[in-house]
């Protein structure tokens, strides 16, 4: 049996509650569950727009990400990942920033 999972992955970025005060938060949605429970599959943009509506932010864009699509036949998997950039119709839902990545903030050495 041959079977695919869909994911979206990355990091949701945007302003949360405080005024200016831009937050992170790791993404890795499951297109595939999603699609099982809304009964279709969805376009792309309906799961990056699912995505990105998260009750933390006031709203956010996606940085970093990328479509993560697997293929498993028995016990061999192949993966392959996309770039969301790529795609124009969610090009409004990804960050403006290519070279966006987490603030981890200082690190002890």
């Amino acid at each position: 049996m041959q079977t695919a999972q869909i994911h979206i992955t990355g990091y949701l970025v945007g302003n949360i509650w405080m005024p200016n005060a831009e937050c992170w938060k790791t993404l890795d949605y499951d297109a595939t569950a999603k699609s099982w429970n809304w009964g279709e599959k969805g376009t792309l943009r309906e799961h990056v727009l699912a995505a990105t509506n998260d009750g933390d932010f006031q709203s956010c864009v996606i940085a970093q990400g990328e479509v993560v699509i697997t293929h498993r036949k028995g016990a061999r998997k192949v993966s392959r990942s996309f770039p969301l950039t790529m795609f124009k119709s969610i090009s409004d839902c990804v960050h403006s920033d290519p070279d966006w990545f987490p603030d981890f903030g200082e690190e002890d050495e």
